[in-house]
């Protein structure tokens, strides 16, 4: 198998040769050769019988005016048919039907004609972005009916009734006007959803961003292979900064579904060097085009670390790995007599109003000025950590929170490798980018990374490292009050921190044996959930499991809502012992079926939630009054079961990895819920990260692991058992 990650950015010389054969300035010079033989004579006699120009003096003119016409002409022309060609491509990528329907004819014409358009690679980073289709806006109807059968398996039959009876006065009421009004701004808005949604889900949520908003990555190489912290971290620095390289000079290829359909990459630029500024009622995302630095965090002392420097003829380069390492290495020596850690950081993670209000205090110091500008306009930062986690769960525990002097949560990546151990973790910023963009960096870092014998970083033969500056260390600034702000949040912080439940967890079989028993297996997982929380809880719960909305312009998610009446009907029937084998498995079936119908409906743009959040906030915006529908039980259910599946393919070529390590995940939505991340490992294994709080008295992360696991096993036996029989009925035809 190809090892996944980024394509491969370099053009090869027969897509170089055609892309220079169709290019304009090469248009404009066959069309001015051609001009020149056929129009030449013409312009001659044109010129003689109006002007009275003759002989050498005519053929010359002649000459160099059908020149300018036909490299006019040739430039125009092409500059027409490229326009033209975005055109069809912009109006083949409206066609959404090859979602549900892969293997029609149309579809299969309708992707020979959208490949040959789109052409060979590599692409420019945002080259298809103006061509996107717009989210599409449901109709009010589609919208309030799937509504209603996201929200009938949760509430009684006398809450079901209620809700039914809002829904029919909003639509007869309010409904049709902000529906106007959403799509009125469709028109105008190259999103109509984008703004409301990064406003709405991040900038303007006041509650602590630690653990409720950032969510973590993590990976171990192999300790037979490396036991060395900072061969790992050179290798993470340079390659990290790279891929910002090319994010800034449009040279990262772009994601495509198949090799041919562009999905949306505006949220690319929000990953590196970018940060997360707090304000009193809403935040902002501030961006550092062509930063130079990161920041390494030791023991609470910040560096900055510049990534470039000039070469023996003056031009600017990045810094190689030999190079970092003893850039790196100074910091350790300069931080390995600190004891009096500075915590400054956790600020941080305080309800961003305090934040707010602590970060102008901080400003009123130029010193503290410096040293701020310095973190929030870095590439990323990285930390070089003095503690060893004992096992995969505090690692992930480290990745999600920090120890309080580690995690500026600001920043869109912080990067920690730890002490005497290749275990390495990430921590993101939500607000600008998800969880896809990360992911594949991820993966393309740890793609790259190769250990020599001794488990050290491999120098090339020959490789001239250049004399350089150390590190800058930054300062800091603060009075007596300064400090005790700082020692209020850091207890804050620790007690956030022991409060979260989390615990990683490793199913006993995969993707390959869901596929062979012929289901979706991000369907069978999410119906196992609902089996765990159902034995768990005795209920269900409104559930969110996201959908891409990346087919359009600036589109991040919708919810797919996996749980429906087809679900609980299944629950029950699993519960049942009466219940026969078939009933069991054809329920099973149509759960997943109904699953797997909404997911593509929402990744249509076909979802309900975004569409009722635009309703809430058209209604904002034109003043009125709360539409019923938006006070009522139903639409304000808490999500206690918020679960996303990062799509990786690190199991399949990451030899050198512990693929139980490489996992990730985020804090609950609410604090009665669970969060829950489940990626697949080379298709024999789903390594899950659950978290909950401890102080939440009806949920337990280990409990809730134990009955997925249960589920599992059951649904296992159940599908296995079914075969088993068919195999002995189809046994005396063979």
């Amino acid at each position: 198998m190809a090892k996944p990650g980024i394509k491969d950015p370099t053009v090869l010389r027969s897509t170089r040769a055609l892309r220079t054969l169709f290019s304009r300035p090469v248009s404009g010079l066959v069309g001015s050769a051609v001009a020149a033989r056929l129009v030449t004579p013409q312009l001659e006699k044109l010129l003689s019988s109006a002007a009275g120009v003759r002989g050498p003096a005519g053929q010359a003119a002649s000459l160099i005016g059908a020149s300018v016409i036909g490299y006019g002409v040739g430039m125009g022309s092409m500059a027409a048919l490229q326009k033209l060609r975005r055109q069809l491509i912009a109006h083949l990528l409206t066609y959404k039907q090859w979602i549900f329907e892969q293997t029609s004819t149309k579809t299969k014409l309708w992707a020979v004609l959208l490949k040959l358009l789109v052409g060979p690679g590599p692409h420019g980073l945002y080259e298809f972005e103006d061509v996107l289709p717009r989210l599409p806006l449901p109709t009010l109807e589609q919208t309030c009916s799937k509504y209603l059968d996201t929200v009938r398996p949760l509430l009684t039959v006398e809450e079901y009734a209620t809700t039914e009876e809002l829904v029919k006065s909003f639509k007869a009421n309010q409904g049709p006007v902000l529906q106007k009004y959403l799509s009125d701004r469709r028109r105008k808005l190259k999103s109509w959803l984008a703004d409301w949604w990064l406003t709405t889900a991040y900038l303007a949520r006041r509650e602590s961003i630690a653990v409720n908003v950032n969510f973590y990555m993590m990976a171990t190489v192999k300790p037979e292979i490396s036991r060395n912290p900072i061969a790992r971290a050179c290798q993470s620095l340079h390659v990290i900064t790279r891929y910002y390289e090319m994010i800034q000079d449009r040279s990262l290829p772009p994601d495509m579904i198949m090799d041919m359909i562009p999905v949306c990459m505006e949220s690319v630029r929000f990953m590196l060097g970018s940060c997360r500024i707090p304000g009193d009622h809403v935040d902002t995302l501030s961006l550092t085009p062509n930063s130079r630095h990161v920041v390494v965090i030791c023991k609470g002392v910040y560096f900055r670390l510049d990534m470039y420097a000039e070469d023996e003829s003056g031009k600017s380069r990045i810094l190689s790995k030999a190079e970092i390492k003893p850039q790196l290495l100074w910091i350790l020596d300069q931080t390995k007599d600190v004891s009096d850690v500075s915590a400054v950081a956790s600020l941080t993670a305080d309800n961003r109003q305090e934040w707010a209000k602590n970060r102008r205090l901080l400003l009123k110091s130029s010193v503290n000025a410096e040293t701020i500008r310095e973190i929030e306009s870095a590439i990323f930062i990285a930390v070089l950590g003095n503690n060893t986690p004992r096992d995969e769960n505090e690692q992930a525990l480290l990745g999600l929170t920090g120890e309080g002097a580690s995690r500026w949560f600001d920043k869109g990546l912080t990067i920690e490798f730890f002490d005497k151990t290749t275990m390495a973790v990430g921590n993101m910023e939500h607000s600008g980018a998800d969880a896809t963009h990360f992911n594949i960096m991820w993966e393309h870092c740890l793609q790259m990374e190769e250990f020599g014998p001794d488990g050290d970083i491999i120098v090339k033969h020959g490789e001239k490292i250049r004399s350089l500056d150390p590190p800058k260390r930054l300062q800091w600034q603060f009075d007596n009050e300064m400090k005790s702000i700082i020692d209020r949040s850091l207890q804050q912080y620790n007690e956030m921190k022991a409060d979260v439940d989390l615990v990683i967890y490793h199913t006993k079989y995969g993707k390959r044996w869901m596929k062979k028993q012929n289901v979706s297996p991000d369907g069978f997982l999410q119906m196992a959930v609902q089996l765990a929380y159902w034995r768990m809880h005795g209920e269900l719960t409104k559930t969110y499991e996201p959908a891409s909305h990346r087919l359009f312009a600036l589109g991040r998610t919708d919810n797919i809502n996996p749980v429906s009446v087809h679900s609980v009907t299944w629950l029950k029937t699993m519960e049942d012992p009466k219940a026969s084998d078939d009933v069991k498995i054809s329920q099973l079936h149509d759960a997943i079926a109904y699953q797997s119908r909404v997911r593509l409906e929402a990744t249509a743009g076909y979802g309900s939630d975004r569409h009722l959040l635009g309703l809430v906030c058209s209604a904002r915006e034109l003043g009125m009054d709360m539409p019923p529908i938006f006070n009522d039980k139903a639409y304000n259910l808490p999500m206690r079961l918020s679960t996303s599946q990062v799509p990786t393919n690190v199991g399949y070529y990451s030899d050198h990895l512990i693929l139980e390590s490489c996992v990730g995940g985020f804090g609950p939505f609410c604090h009665e819920g669970y969060g829950m991340l489940y990626c697949n490992m080379a298709g024999d294994m789903f390594n899950f990260n659950i978290t909950s709080w401890k102080s939440c008295p009806s949920t337990d992360s280990r409990r809730l692991a134990d009955a997925i696991d249960a589920a599992l096993e059951d649904l296992k036996q159940l599908l296995e058992k079914r075969n088993s029989s068919d195999g002995q009925q189809k046994q005396p035809k063979l």
